[in-house]
């Protein structure tokens, strides 16, 4: 399902932003990408509240996202001061 293609899509769309050649177009994959973000960790609180997932499963998988969220995140830090 979706959190199968997770990492998959999060560095197609990464590269996909860089390859656009302009600065403007990176950041906007970029901060599409920090959007897709939240809204996976939105889902994970959700799965876990109705118990689709287990509280062990959730955080291994919520400390995954979240470390993905803080290194975009100073990715686009970077691309900003460029």
């Amino acid at each position: 399902g979706r959190l199968d293609n997770y990492g998959v899509r999060h560095t197609v769309e990464i590269t996909e932003g860089s390859a656009k050649g302009t600065k403007k177009d990176c950041l906007r994959f970029l901060f599409l990408r920090s959007g897709i973000i939240k809204e996976t960790e939105w889902f994970l609180l959700l799965a876990r509240d109705r118990d689709y997932r287990d509280a062990d499963s959730h955080d291994s998988i919520s400390k995954m996202v979240n470390g993905d969220f803080c290194a975009l995140h100073g990715l686009i830090t970077v691309v900003k001061k460029e």
